[in-house]
C-alpha cells in the first residue's frame, strides 16, 4: 500500500549537508535521517513544551520507515545505528516487541555530529587533473620519451 502524497518540507542545512558526518552516511541512513526530520517536525507544538524539531520526541517504528522507504528490516536496523553513532539522533526511550513490553522507540534528534565533524571540501574533476597534467613540463617531457619498447607514447 503506497502512502498518501502530502506536500511537505523538510530543511536539510548547509552546513549538515557539507559535514564530513553527513557525507560518509550510507545513502539509506540520508533518507532515513530526512524523514526522521519529517517526523519530528510534526510533534512541534508552538503553545506547549515542544518548541523546535531537536527538542520533540518521536515515535519512528520500523513499519513506518518501512513504508517511508521500502528498505528491508537489517537496512532499517543498520542505517538506525550508523545515524545514532553518528550523533544525528538519540534514542531517548529504548523499546521493542519483545523485551519492553511492545512499547515502539522513541528517538530525538540530536547536534552531536557538529562537534567532530570536519567539513571535505569537494575534490576535483578528472578533468580539472588532466588539465593540471598536461599543464606540467615534466609531463610533458615524459610523455614524448620512448617507452622500454622504444615507441614514444
Amino acid at each position: 500500500m503506497a502512502m498518501k502524497k502530502h506536500k511537505c518540507f523538510v530543511m536539510l542545512e548547509k552546513e549538515l549537508l557539507i559535514s564530513g558526518n553527513y557525507r560518509r552516511l550510507l545513502p539509506s541512513a540520508k533518507v532515513i535521517y530526512t524523514y526522521a526530520k519529517l517526523e519530528a517536525g510534526r510533534q512541534i507544538r508552538p503553545n506547549g513544551t515542544t518548541t523546535t524539531i531537536y527538542s520533540a520526541e518521536f515515535v519512528f517504528p520500523y513499519k513506518l520507515i518501512h513504508k517511508y522507504t521500502n528498505l528491508s528490516t537489517p537496512a532499517i536496523s543498520t542505517a538506525l545505528k550508523e545515524l545514532r553513532g553518528g550523533g544525528f539522533i538519540q534514542r531517548t526511550v529504548a523499546g521493542g516487541l519483545r523485551g519492553a513490553g511492545g512499547v515502539p522507540n522513541k528517538y530525538r534528534l540530536s547536534l552531536k555530529w557538529q562537534e567532530s565533524s570536519p567539513i571535505i571540501k569537494q575534490k576535483r574533476t578528472i578533468r580539472a587533473k588532466k588539465k593540471a597534467c598536461l599543464n606540467n613540463p615534466y609531463h610533458n617531457q615524459l610523455s614524448s620519451a620512448p617507452n622500454a619498447t622504444g615507441i614514444s607514447i
